[in-house]
């Protein structure tokens, strides 16, 4: 039955067994609020949030580049989610995935957002725009490529919403690791004081260096410089130089 429905027109597949109801003379789910049809595919599976460079893009506009994922933090595992992976109509999902019942707090920067082109009251999940930049500090998969990902340090930092306090508060939520590299990048936004007085000395004194982009490798030329910052001993793998650059810019792009 649904499937004559789709064939129909009546019906349009969002992803994974659920389906919108398409109005009469529309062909696709293009013209549908994207957040409804996100909520739509990920409730249905778990806690979630949206988060990272699509929410950058889609809601406060500070990304150099279009999105091409939808990016997300779950809580859920799922087997068949994993080996076929998660799309709404057709754009790909990238999650990052966590347990932590505080990690989807609304005390942390999680915001419950009502659809604006739906005619029942249905809401979805959204990280703000402090907490977005954090996350990229937090799971890489959810910035995209690194040089976008500073510029919005960069372009946030003009932002009416971008709370610096709430940014170190974010991340030592997240983690000592994270609170480390979000006190690098509130120095190269002159924001340091706010760093240093909002991230106690234990979570920035560690034996252990930490690493600026987790889990990537990049390819240097041999006199590209080997640079760790030495007050929050953070390892930035690329030359410091090219990610305060990317940050200046952003500012002056705003």
């Amino acid at each position: 039955m649904i499937q004559r429905m789709v064939n129909r027109g009546a019906l349009a597949p969002i992803g994974a067994g659920v389906y919108s109801i398409l109005n009469v003379g529309q062909t696709s789910l293009s013209y549908k609020d994207r957040y409804a049809l996100i909520h739509a595919r990920l409730s249905k599976l778990g806690q979630y949030y949206i988060t990272g460079d699509y929410v950058l893009e889609k809601t406060y506009h500070v990304t150099g580049y279009h999105a091409p994922n939808i990016t997300a933090v779950v809580d859920f595992e799922n087997s068949l989610a994993e080996r076929n992976g998660i799309d709404v109509n057709d754009t790909p999902v990238v999650t990052s995935r966590s347990n932590r019942p505080e990690v989807f707090s609304e005390e942390f920067g999680v915001e419950r957002r009502r659809c604006s082109h739906t005619s029942k009251r249905v809401f979805y999940y959204q990280a703000d725009l402090t907490r977005c930049l954090v996350d990229c500090l937090w799971q890489p998969s959810l910035a995209g490529s690194p040089e976008p990902s500073f510029i919005s340090w960069g372009e946030a930092a003009n932002h009416m919403e971008f709370d610096p306090e709430a940014a170190c508060r974010y991340a030592l939520m997240l983690g000592p690791a994270v609170a480390r590299r979000t006190g690098v990048m509130l120095d190269m936004l002159d924001l340091g004081d706010i760093a240093r007085e909002n991230i106690p000395r234990p979570a920035v004194r560690n034996d252990r260096v930490v690493e600026m982009i987790k889990g990537r490798t990049f390819n240097l030329r041999d006199d590209d410089p080997d640079e760790t910052d030495e007050y929050w001993q953070v390892h930035f793998k690329l030359p410091k130089n090219l990610i305060s650059g990317w940050v200046s810019s952003g500012q002056h792009h705003w």
